[in-house]
């Protein structure tokens, strides 16, 4: 939810379109809202030990062709070979 709705204060300069001033104003919060919480996220993947050393293998293979999966490590295992046995 943004900090403020465009009713909150925000005016436009005069002889300017108010409502096109309240689109531009949310629209930098939101962008200022997403970049923060990229933010956070990268901080966190940066402090995995496991990512940093996915980020430098997939670095040190810059130019050749890879195949990979990804799994949850929080799927069980019976299940997990019942979907690919084709159960």
């Amino acid at each position: 939810m943004l900090p403020f709705a465009p009713s909150d204060g925000y005016s436009a300069a005069p002889g300017t379109d108010s409502a096109a001033i309240d689109v531009l104003v949310i629209a930098r919060q939101v962008l200022h809202e997403e970049a923060a919480a990229l933010h956070d996220v990268a901080a966190a993947l940066a402090a995995t030990p496991d990512f940093v050393q996915c980020v430098r293998a997939i670095l040190a293979l810059k130019g050749r062709v890879v195949g990979t999966t990804l799994c949850g490590g929080n799927v069980d295992s019976g299940v997990f070979a019942r979907v690919l046995s084709g159960s």
